[in-house]
């Protein structure tokens, strides 16, 4: 890979804005949620001009993470968050059209004021998109809320607890006995701001083909359903409801004690035998334990002894001995840790900000580098109110022509090849896939993608296995498939002249990957010079574990999540998602759309190398920057919030159903002051209203006692009728659902978030769509996961032209092939659901999860597909060069 001095990949930039990928766009940032300030963030750091209005009281994330010793300065939070943007003062809760100067000049605007409920603003009918886009047709409006602005819940007070609870990820996130756990902090904006930028980028494509603008619409519950990987779609494929982690610990999977603290056990479904000889115990070895779906049943035989080796040394120890054997294991990090790591900061991800009222900040830098157009500091976070209206400066731009047609799919034409396995890219290419891009992956049948792997549908094994799992299905809608084996020279050439046909190529191996075949973005850029390429792994392309294995379950422990997720008396704790790798196909698909941008502006590709650590890092960036302020840990606190209260996860009644009556919960939280007399309303004499309590503090010093009257009264109702009284009188409270409850939650079909889609190996299934709704350029999964090289021969014939004979030879060569050749048929199709139960794993099986798969119209299986690089193939093939 080629090898960019880091400085020039961050460097601050104050002399112009020439190397900025959004060099001269306009945005209005409008609403107080830390997911919007996230998104006008990302916007800021690459180019764009991004003025935050604000009232007179200034933005809350102001007065969070207060510096030590400068009572009265603005908090790290805000310092973080708000970096390259302008403030402004305007009451527009009061006065909707002083904004009108702004957005006559803006060309984005993105928003999080509430449409409905108790925190909407008189103004709201004003402030809504489509009132914003009035006589305002270049403008994009791109708004993130919780739910959506219509739908069953739209009216619902939401926050992070309540999100968590109704996305499915709570029921299945902490101890088997115990109450169900929540996952880190932050998650639910940093992913919601990640996806609204996106949006944003996306409408901005499209308004560059004729200066119209459109909506863009994210709610945080699509993506907290989206942000947990397969977790919540396994479901559609096996009907099996899984419970919190099971009676014997994992040691496969899972985060173990060491000597110093705790280490990210990760095999990976190649891995044990390394695991074995990590640990030099030939027990370890039987045949039961090799198969990756039946070794759960039998790791309570010697998970003592796994866990007596491992007492012998550090987690650093096992940390590097496991990475020289290439097993993803990682150390359980702390912020304290993140403050001190060599990788990052071998890679510049800390940057030191001197704020606009003169104190200097250490903070967290950018999400990924990139070659052409870097991240930039070009400026720190302003003062409340820097910048006068009249002082902003921005002219009204010309009006777009007549109405644009309605483009069903704004990346039609744009070409991607996928070179990757698992999560973080595949999840990328599909985001972009079903926006309209034209996206081929390629994988090798020696070593294959590792979403192949148990469990497989209706557990059954089928005559291909390797196509029936739900975790490929879930990552590879809408994209064609040809297997090339690049170990092999003539497949290598075939991928060298799809490269000269591609816009962009992805992939996500380690570096001494792509470098050994030859195909690092100095070999490609022969073929394609406009190439973008990105290159995501574990750790990045530079730093002492650049070669260092990763996965989403184990960078979440070493980005420093699973510190401050567990109970305040336990461990840090797994959530069992590969958090990661959804934050970082987010982040993956906004850089591709970045270097798009930047080449239609100036014709230049570019190479981006995007660690997915760093973004991780990211996630759990509030108590990263509370270290960073004063050294202070964050610490575990089970359901509870430092900064809010009651905020918890509380008994309710069984309610009559056989899946999880023994384990009902409900998530309530008072987020801020105003909203408790609201609860102490609803709970109707159940809670004293003490006057020392109508503050924060005065809760938080009360806690314990608050939690139990909430507890009893919540107790003697079902989680469903208490989250409804509860929001019926302006409460945030939601029951926590399983996924058979996230799977047949009406909000999320009536967003289309949800969609039916048939395959022909596993039929219909329930998969995620878009996460965002436009309103001009609405995206749609096209078709469903295809088979292990079903488009091998539109590829190699359709797009590159080879005769019959041609292929045949690349067969017998073993060049291609249509099924796998290194993997061995499993002995059974998953564990049983009886022993699942047993092992405290599963609760038991949805018996109506077949009937609800078919339940409604499915996206069907298409049998052309519709690609672009037809017209480009008689050019590759005949030598004529690139489009």
């Amino acid at each position: 890979m080629a090898r960019y001095p880091v400085p020039s990949m961050i460097a601050s930039d104050r002399s112009g804005d020439a190397g900025s990928a959004l060099a001269g766009l306009r945005v209005l940032e409008l609403g107080e949620s830390r997911a919007l300030a996230y998104a006008g963030k990302l916007l800021a750091d690459f180019g764009a001009d991004v003025v935050k209005v604000e009232s007179e009281r200034g933005d809350s994330s102001r007065r969070r993470l207060p510096l030590p010793d400068a009572p009265g300065a603005d908090g790290q939070l805000h310092r973080w968050l708000n970096n390259n943007k302008r403030s402004v003062v305007i009451d527009w809760r009061r006065d909707a059209a002083s904004l009108s100067p702004l957005l006559d000049g803006a060309h984005v605007a993105i928003s999080a004021v509430p449409a409905a409920g108790p925190q909407a603003p008189r103004t709201a009918a004003a402030l809504a998109p489509e009132a914003l886009r009035r006589g305002r047709d270049h403008l994009v409006v791109a708004h993130v809320s919780d739910f959506g602005p219509d739908g069953p819940l739209a009216g619902w007070m939401g926050g992070e607890l309540v999100l968590y609870a109704l996305s499915g990820l709570l029921a299945g996130s902490g101890a088997y006995d115990r109450p169900p756990v929540k996952h880190g902090v932050g998650v639910a904006w940093y992913t919601s701001g990640a996806a609204l930028v996106l949006g944003v980028l996306i409408a901005q494509w499209e308004r560059g083909e004729h200066g119209h603008g459109q909506v863009v619409d994210v709610a945080a519950l699509d993506c907290m359903v989206g942000a947990q990987a397969a977790l919540p779609f396994v479901h559609s494929f096996t009907g099996v409801v899984p419970r919190r982690a099971g009676k014997v610990v994992r040691a496969d999977l899972g985060i173990l004690p060491c000597k110093d603290g705790y280490v990210a056990s990760i095999t990976g479904p190649m891995g044990w035998e390394r695991f074995v000889a990590l640990l030099g115990e030939p027990a370890l070895a039987r045949e039961h334990f090799l198969d990756r779906g039946e070794r759960v049943q039998y790791m309570g035989e010697v998970i003592d002894l796994i866990i007596r080796r491992l007492s012998e040394k550090t987690k650093e120890e096992w940390f590097h001995e496991a990475q020289a054997l290439r097993l993803a294991y990682a150390p359980v990090q702390s912020a304290a840790d993140l403050a001190r790591c060599p990788q990052l900061a071998d890679r510049g991800f800390f940057v030191d900000v001197d704020g606009a009222d003169g104190l200097r900040s250490r903070l967290p830098g950018r999400p990924f580098l990139m070659s052409r157009t870097p991240w930039r500091q070009s400026r720190p976070a302003p003062l409340l109110g820097d910048t006068a209206i009249d002082a902003v400066g921005w002219d009204r731009p010309a009006r777009p022509g007549a109405d644009a047609p309605s483009n069903e799919f704004p990346l039609r034409g744009i070409r991607i090849l996928e070179l990757s396995t698992a999560w973080a890219v595949p999840c990328a290419t599909k985001l972009l896939a079903e926006l309209g891009a034209d996206v081929i992956k390629v994988e090798s049948h020696t070593h294959i993608d590792h979403a192949r792997t148990a469990p497989y549908a209706d557990h059954e094994l089928g005559e291909r296995f390797f196509d029936r799992t739900p975790i490929f299905h879930v990552a590879n809608t809408s994209k064609a498939h040809v297997c090339l084996e690049l170990s092999h020279p003539q497949a290598r050439d075939l991928l060298r002249r799809l490269v000269a046909g591609a816009d962009v190529l992805m992939e996500n191996f380690t570096p001494r990957v792509m470098e050994r075949f030859g195909l690092t973005y100095d070999d490609l850029i022969a073929h394609r010079p406009d190439l973008i390429m990105l290159s995501s792994c574990g750790y990045g392309h530079t730093g002492p574990w650049r070669d260092y294995r990763a996965y989403g379950w184990s960078l979440e422990p070493a980005g420093g999540l699973s510190d401050v997720t567990g109970y305040p008396d336990g461990p840090p704790h797994s959530s069992g998602v590969p958090y990661p790798d959804m934050a970082s196909a987010l982040h993956t698909a906004y850089a591709i759309l970045l270097a798009l941008l930047h080449r239609r502006r100036t014709g230049q590709g570019q190479w981006i190398d995007l660690a997915q650590y760093e973004v991780g890092a990211l996630a759990a960036v509030e108590p990263l920057l509370q270290q960073l302020t004063d050294g202070r840990p964050w610490g575990r606190h089970g359901n509870r919030h430092p900064w809010y209260a009651p905020h918890n996860i509380y008994p309710a009644a069984p309610d009559g159903t056989t899946l999880g009556a023994d384990d009902q919960w409900v998530a309530i939280a008072v987020e801020r002051d105003e909203e408790w007399p609201r609860l102490v309303q609803a709970l109707d004499g159940a809670l004293p209203d003490r006057p020392e309590w109508a503050a924060m503090g005065g809760r938080k010093a009360d806690e314990e006692e608050i939690d139990a009257a909430i507890a009893e009264w919540t107790a003697s109702r079902t989680a469903e009728e208490s989250a409804r009284l509860l929001q019926s009188g302006g409460v945030r409270a939601a029951p926590v659902h399983r996924y058979d409850q996230t799977l047949r939650n009406p909000q999320l079909w009536h967003r289309d978030y949800l969609q039916r889609v048939t395959s022909r190996e596993v039929g219909t299934r329930i998969l995620p769509g878009a996460w965002q709704r436009f309103s001009r350029t609405p995206a749609r999964m096209r078709w469903g996961s295809p088979g292990f090289g079903e488009h091998n021969r539109l590829v190699l014939q359709g797009v590159l032209g080879l005769s019959d004979a041609e292929v045949d030879a690349l067969y017998a060569a073993g060049a291609t092939a249509d099924a796998p050749t290194t993997i061995e048929r499993p002995p059974i199709g998953g564990v049983p659901v009886e022993t699942q139960i047993e092992l405290g794993v599963g609760r038991g099986l949805d018996a109506g999860y077949r009937e609800w798969n078919e339940a409604g119209p499915a996206v069907p299986v298409v049998e052309a597909l519709p690609l672009s690089w037809g017209p480009t193939a008689a050019r590759i093939a005949t030598g004529d060069g690139n489009d």
